[in-house]
């Protein structure tokens, strides 16, 4: 997982300390005995390691800085070694989180299971799952930092199960469409030029995938 860097205004990676996370500075008091109440603010800004540049994070970039302060940092961070020895000493001195780790392992192989077998057996819901269950042996085996660079793309289709440390699919919505009647759709040429339809047409946080069949006994591409 690439580590990303932000704050309420901008923070630069030199100014984070590894493995913390960076929390919204308090507001100050208002007049009087009233106290502001602290709101949250989403950290949106971005400074380009390699340019400097300050940008607005996209909604991946965000992700990526929330998965940034929950896991540890990689093997080649400077101080990883005491950072890590650190955590495992404060691990195996608190019962509660000893009890808590085994209980979420014990659950993985039934949630992992369930994630395998709970999808109708089309082509995109058996593709999906593939990434599951390779992205969690490598999560067991190896850790976050293992993710390969297909994860930039597919953890949008993903969500975090911190219940037992691993990435599951989101909610899904599959559609099964005739070849035949797409391709005559869309040879009317009354596509919507209007993206903006797709807001009102899809829920944010759903994974919405559309196989084909053909009543045909197939199509040849001749050329």
């Amino acid at each position: 997982i690439l580590r990303n860097y932000g704050a309420e205004d901008v923070v630069r990676p030199s100014e984070r300390e590894a493995g913390s996370s960076l929390m919204p500075k308090r507001n100050k008091k208002r007049r009087g005995d009233r106290k502001a109440k602290r709101v949250d603010k989403p950290r949106k800004r971005l400074i380009l390691p390699s340019s400097g540049i300050i940008k607005p994070m996209s909604p991946h970039e965000q992700r990526m800085h929330e998965f940034g302060a929950i896991f540890p940092p990689p093997p080649w961070y400077p101080g990883a070694d005491l950072i890590h020895a650190r955590l495992k000493r404060h691990g195996m001195m608190d019962v509660a989180s000893l009890i808590k780790a085994k209980q979420s392992w014990r659950r993985a192989r039934h949630w992992l299971f369930a994630q395998h077998y709970d999808g109708s057996g089309f082509q995109m819901a058996t593709g999906l799952r593939w990434y599951v269950d390779e992205y969690a042996n490598r999560m067991i085996e190896h850790g976050p930092h293992s993710l390969p660079c297909s994860f930039n793309i597919i953890e949008a289709f993903l969500q975090y199960d911190d219940s037992c440390f691993l990435f599951g699919l989101r909610p899904e919505r599959e559609h099964l469409l005739d070849l035949d009647d797409y391709f005559a759709w869309y040879s009317l040429n009354e596509l919507p030029q209007d993206p903006s339809l797709l807001v009102d047409a899809m829920e944010e946080g759903i994974v919405y995938s559309y196989d084909l069949v053909s009543s045909n006994s197939g199509y040849r591409i001749i050329g």
